[in-house]
């Protein structure tokens, strides 16, 4: 195996080098997250990376991410992949289609709670907040429910040279609403101190249960819901090796920027 601390950048302070950076997971019993790239480079516009689903799909059947280009959502639920695309339909993924920032992991629920009535996303994030045991822990979270409405986005693919997400997100992001619909959340929360890696604290994507549609979560309230719940204790990354990766700076994310983006606002 490529001792892979030879392609890790100095960016990575001693917080990151406790974590475990390898080729990747490769089972649930390893209880484990995998991660290709940073949000860091995604928010400087690196949107072309080479990543193949076809091995993305060997580190885990559950996940969030997006395409080369910036192309759509990504979401993997029971080991299927899902392209939501700009026009909020959602398409199977082929194997070689390439990735620039995706997470996977083999989710296996270690605790479900019923999920209140009305809560909106916030609410629901204090409501997960209370469920979880380890703050420092990674989860990966799946809430099956119905929900009174959501907000969601897609932003289409995007042509070099790329601007950064920010400007991206403010121009060219397509927002969906729907009412009543049956469907999955997809997602994770990180703890803060990992914020230069991914987003720190919640992040999820939705699918409806015919597999039909779905997105990014901006808002929502639910009906009805159960949340199944997964902590991870350990942390597998693949760093891109290409020019552009290399030539990026990522000291630090700026969070009110990153959270602006999440929310879509």
């Amino acid at each position: 195996m490529n001792n892979p601390f030879r392609v890790l950048p100095c960016y990575l302070k001693f917080s990151f080098l406790l974590l475990v950076f390898t080729a990747g997971c490769t089972s649930a019993a390893e209880d484990c997250l995998f991660q290709y790239s940073t949000i860091n480079a995604l928010l400087e516009g690196y949107f072309h990376g080479d990543m193949t689903y076809k091995k993305l799909q060997r580190k885990g059947d559950f996940g969030i991410g997006t395409f080369n280009h910036l192309d759509g959502e990504m979401l993997a639920l029971d080991g299927f992949f899902y392209q939501i695309k700009a026009d909020g339909k959602a398409y199977p993924v082929s194997p070689e289609t390439r990735t620039p920032f995706a997470m996977v992991s083999f989710f296996r629920s270690e605790r479900e709670a019923t999920v209140p009535a009305k809560l909106t996303y916030p609410e629901l994030e204090k409501f997960l907040d209370n469920k979880i045991d380890g703050s420092q822990l990674i989860y990966a979270i799946r809430i099956e429910g119905e929900f009174k409405q959501l907000k969601l986005r897609s932003i289409p693919a995007q042509k070099p040279p790329y601007k950064r997400l920010a400007d991206v997100q403010a121009k060219d992001q397509v927002v969906f609403r729907h009412q009543n619909a049956k469907g999955t959340l997809v997602g994770y929360r990180f703890p803060s101190f990992m914020g230069n890696l991914n987003v720190s604290g919640y992040h999820f994507h939705f699918i409806d249960d015919k597999r039909q549609f779905g997105g990014h979560v901006m808002e929502l309230e639910i009906i009805t819901g159960l949340a199944k719940l997964d902590s991870l204790s350990s942390f597998k990354m693949k760093l891109p090796r290409d020019k552009a990766f290399s030539d990026l700076t990522l000291d630090k994310a700026d969070k009110a920027e990153l959270k602006k983006i999440e929310k879509g606002s």
